[in-house]
């Protein structure tokens, strides 16, 4: 099996580990976080590791600044399309338009604190399998 295609596997067994730690068993889930992990693999899968890592980067700084805005009016996705436009994603406009067209979808089918904490579970997955990355580099 190649590198990529265990790599990809791995990705998709944290993200749903990170995931049942915060909700339980991935049976159990509401369909709306089913959605959720769905659309982040797949948003994963097209966009690639390195706009995919930049993207959740972004999504956790605007996480940060609706949690402290005074009073919270705009949609999450607000602060996330300032955070795309200051940041330089590698890729196309095209990917950056659509990650976060999925994240709009997102904010409007989970309650926000759902998104938030789907999208710092998919952040926190990311973070381990770049751990673990490295560890299986080290070993080769």
């Amino acid at each position: 099996m190649s590198n990529d295609l265990l790599d990809t596997l791995f990705q998709q067994i944290t993200l749903t580990t990170v995931l049942e730690e915060r909700f339980g068993s991935g049976r159990a889930w509401p369909l709306r976080v089913r959605v959720a992990h769905a659309q982040l693999r797949q948003l994963e899968e097209l966009l690639g590791d390195a706009p995919y890592g930049t993207f959740l980067d972004c999504a956790v700084r605007a996480l940060d600044q609706y949690a402290a805005s005074p009073e919270p009016r705009e949609l999450p996705t607000a602060h996330l399309g300032r955070e795309l436009y200051r940041t330089d994603i590698p890729g196309t406009l095209e990917e950056s338009d659509v990650a976060w067209a999925v994240m709009f979808g997102l904010t409007m089918m989970l309650p926000y604190e759902e998104y938030e904490c789907v999208v710092r579970a998919a952040a926190e997955a990311r973070a381990r399998d770049a751990a673990q990355s490295r560890s299986r580099i080290e070993l080769d």
